[in-house]
């Protein structure tokens, strides 16, 4: 874990509400004007998140043009001139008061629609769950980091860093590669959070659970879990996307291979020479899967690096093959998000959007 010589300053309460120096605070030039606005939609690719709020508006976020914002009618345009931290917007999320949160990096900002505030996450204290248990709430935001082994959360009130070394996980043969790389809703009080070699940790604000390898008999010199991706469905399934091995099923107490249960699984030997030869499109199975999502009626539906979109009914699994066709990485699906009304948006590791016609895939270019 990283110490800052700063680390004094955290043992004071630390609030969200406060501006102090754990947080700065930053207003536009005019009081009356933030962002610009235009009827155009701008950001056609580069695009790395969307989330539809609690009043429809929908919230982009690019790899490096900052934020945009799209009431319906217009779009805003948010950039550092505004008081972003800096222009990636790789996760938006929406708090109970209607404020807008991104995870900026080394920052969170928080938008409450006349400014932003961002706090350094450097100075976000510690909560040692041993002494002080924590009620893990559906209304909570959560945050990665990017070199502590944990994460944050924003309760409404405050902000605080969880370590998932306190009490001990073993979660050290990879520590220098740890990341948090999934996140899930939280059913029965509990929250699962994937990382990308150290399986995926269970956390119920006073005890964790984990799977690992061991938890699925892995010979780990075969095969070996390489979390990119989770989800927790509606009937409380939790699915793990894994680069190399596919897609792993918690259902009740049991594990199941899903990708190889499917038969939807090569080699791993020849995964990877494809893989190292470039030769993606060899990769024909659901087995390098990278974003999970539910739709609206109860599919589930998965992006592979390699295979393009599938769809699982809950009895079949459908693969609509790639969604333009083209020999390279750029296809790969970093994201699906499914807004209210059930569209699905397949975000690519380019930052393409396509969205999903029943039938086909379409280009997204603005709403």
């Amino acid at each position: 874990m990283i110490i800052n010589i700063f680390i004094f300053l955290c043992i004071t309460l630390f609030s969200c509400e406060k501006a102090n120096k754990e947080t700065t605070k930053t207003k536009a030039d005019t009081q009356n004007q933030i962002g610009v606005t235009d009827s155009i939609f701008r950001f056609n690719d580069g695009i790395i998140s969307i989330l539809e709020d609690s009043k429809g508006a929908f919230w982009i976020g690019s790899k490096e043009n900052g934020l945009c914002k799209y009431n319906g009618k217009t779009y805003t345009y948010f950039t550092t001139k505004d008081g972003l931290p800096n222009t990636s917007i790789p996760y938006i999320q929406e708090d109970e008061l209607q404020n807008i949160w991104l995870d900026n990096g080394k920052k969170i900002t928080r938008f409450d629609g006349n400014e932003f505030r961002v706090f350094d996450k450097k100075y976000i204290p510690t909560i040692d769950i041993n002494k002080s248990p924590i009620i893990v709430s559906k209304s909570d935001l959560w945050f990665r980091d990017y070199s502590k082994v944990g994460v944050y959360r924003y309760d409404g009130n405050d902000l605080s860093f969880i370590s998932f070394e306190n009490p001990p996980l073993n979660l050290t043969a990879n520590n220098s590669h740890f990341f948090v790389s999934g996140i899930t809703d939280i059913v029965d009080s509990q929250i699962w959070f994937g990382t990308l070699m150290q399986g995926a940790v269970g956390f119920n604000g006073k005890e964790f659970d984990k799977i690992v390898d061991q938890s699925l008999n892995f010979d780990s010199d075969k095969e070996f879990l390489h979390i990119r991706s989770m989800l927790l469905d509606s009937k409380g399934n939790l699915w793990i996307g894994n680069n190399g091995i596919g897609v792993i099923l918690k259902k009740g107490d049991s594990l199941i291979h899903f990708s190889k249960e499917q038969g939807k699984l090569i080699p791993m030997n020849e995964f990877e020479a494809n893989t190292n030869k470039k030769q993606f499109a060899n990769n024909k199975g659901l087995q390098s899967v990278f974003a999970i999502e539910e739709d609206n009626e109860g599919n589930i539906w998965f992006g592979d690096r390699d295979s393009g979109a599938w769809k699982y009914d809950g009895r079949n699994l459908y693969n609509y093959k790639s969604i333009y066709h083209k020999e390279d990485m750029s296809e790969l699906i970093w994201d699906i998000y499914s807004d209210r009304n059930g569209n699905l948006y397949f975000i690519l590791v380019n930052g393409e959007v396509f969205t999903f016609n029943g039938n086909s895939f379409e280009r997204f270019e603005g709403f």
